[in-house]
């Protein structure tokens, strides 16, 4: 017989950037080991910790330059595939890890696996890229939500953008230096997780402890759900990374 998982819920935050997710963090840290006595582990966001590496993406191109356009894309490809096979096994080891402990604990992923779906939406204009390269890997997109017990998507503060108007020919959107960039980033990833069968949006609010507010109950939401679940299965397998 295999070993009770000992993680109750995974968590991923995702959205984008200006969204706060350090603030609620933060508080869903205090607010699950105060609550539940569960152990929270963070995993940070991996996309991060490489760019300050100094592995720095190409910014797009002129849309006419079609050989700096080739190379633009090859580089965000192979961005974006480093990323996610950074993100799985990172992922996989947190939980390995997590399992290892006596008490049992919830993990809250900056960003998840999901995330590059988005990305490649906004880079490249469409979805197929992203399926090709999770089915190289053994994964479809149904397999990769079922590894998290729920979403919680982030809106950012910086602001909604018409995106009709920023719609290109080939079905990708224009970045502008005037700081909306975050907002679609926000649209595209957001887009992506939200097949999610437990997905919890959180919009924007003028106060931000409304946003945490809304933030953690939903966190209660799935962590309750996730609870209940192992209740009427009385024994719960563990998740298989691999």
């Amino acid at each position: 017989m295999k070993n009770k998982d000992k993680v109750i819920s995974r968590i991923p935050l995702t959205g984008g950037p200006k969204a706060g997710k350090t603030v609620i963090e933060e508080a869903v840290k205090e607010h699950v080991e105060d609550k539940y006595g569960l152990k929270v582990f963070f995993v940070p966001e991996t996309a991060t910790e490489f760019i300050r590496g100094g592995c720095i993406p190409l910014s797009r191109p002129d849309e006419n330059d079609k050989k700096q356009m080739r190379e633009f894309i090859k580089q965000i490809r192979k961005f974006q595939y480093i990323i996610w096979d950074l993100q799985r096994t990172k992922e996989r080891d947190y939980d390995i890890f997590a399992n290892a402990q006596p008490r049992e604990s919830v993990i809250i992923y900056d960003r998840a696996t999901i995330d590059n779906w988005g990305y490649l939406l906004m880079h490249l204009g469409d979805d197929k890229t992203f399926q090709r390269m999770i089915a190289r890997r053994g994964y479809t997109i149904r397999r990769l939500y079922s590894k998290y017990d729920g979403v919680i998507s982030l809106q950012t503060s910086a602001g909604i953008i018409n995106f009709n108007e920023r719609l290109a020919n080939d079905g990708t959107f224009r970045l502008e230096a005037n700081g909306d960039e975050a907002a679609i980033v926000d649209y595209f990833v957001s887009k992506a997780w939200e097949g999610h069968p437990n997905y919890h949006r959180i919009e924007a609010t003028e106060k931000p402890e409304d946003k945490t507010a809304a933030a953690l109950a939903a966190v209660d939401s799935i962590i309750e759900g996730s609870i209940e679940k192992r209740k009427e299965k009385k024994l719960i397998l563990p998740h298989k990374f691999i």
